[in-house]
C-alpha cells in the first residue's frame, strides 16, 4: 500500500502534458521547398531623381534557398530589359535583401534618332511571405547609366509590388 500511495503521489506531482492547440508552434514560412522555387512578379517602379516617373516592372525568375536571379521588363515609352541577382540576407517574416541590376536600354529617343544605353548597379531591398506562394517585395537601386544627354548618369529608383514563387 506504501509502494501505491507513493506512485500516486509522484504521478500527481507530475506537470501534466501541454494542450495540443498550445503545444503547436508557430513558424514563420520557410524558403519555397527548402531548394529551388520558380518566381513571377509585378511590381511599380518610381524614379524619384531628376523628373519624377513612374512605370510597371514584370519579373520572371528562379530562387535557389535564399539566392535568386530574374530578368525584367518594363513596358512603356522608353522600355529597358535587365537582369537581376539578389541575396536574402536572414530568414524571417521580412527578410532584407541586397543585390546588382544590369538594365538594357534599347531604342530610347536621341537627338540623331535613337539610341541604345545600359545602366548598373546596386539594389537594396526585402521580401516578406504573406500567405501560401504570395509575397511582398520592395527594392531601392541606384544605377549608373552609360547614356549621353539629356539623360542622366546616376538613375535612383524605388519599387514595391508581388512576387509569386512556387516550387516546381
Amino acid at each position: 500500500s506504501v509502494r501505491r500511495e507513493l506512485r500516486l503521489s509522484l504521478a500527481a506531482a507530475a506537470p501534466a502534458p501541454p494542450p495540443a492547440a498550445l503545444a503547436t508552434k508557430v513558424e514563420p514560412p520557410a524558403e519555397p521547398g527548402g531548394g529551388v522555387a520558380l518566381q513571377a512578379g509585378i511590381s511599380a517602379l518610381a524614379d524619384v531623381a531628376g523628373t519624377p516617373s513612374a512605370t510597371g516592372v514584370l519579373t520572371v525568375g528562379v530562387a535557389f534557398g535564399a539566392w535568386d536571379a530574374g530578368l525584367r521588363a518594363s513596358p512603356g515609352r522608353a522600355p529597358a530589359f535587365g537582369a537581376e541577382a539578389g541575396w536574402g540576407l536572414l530568414a524571417g517574416r521580412v527578410r532584407p535583401r541586397v543585390g546588382a541590376r544590369l538594365t538594357l536600354y534599347p531604342g530610347l529617343p536621341g537627338q540623331a534618332g535613337t539610341l541604345t544605353g545600359f545602366g548598373a548597379g546596386g539594389v537594396l531591398g526585402a521580401r516578406a511571405p504573406l500567405w501560401g506562394p504570395l509575397w511582398l517585395m520592395a527594392d531601392a537601386s541606384a544605377e549608373y547609366n552609360a547614356l549621353p544627354a539629356p539623360y542622366r548618369a546616376l538613375t535612383v529608383t524605388v519599387s514595391g509590388g508581388l512576387l509569386v514563387r512556387w516550387s516546381p
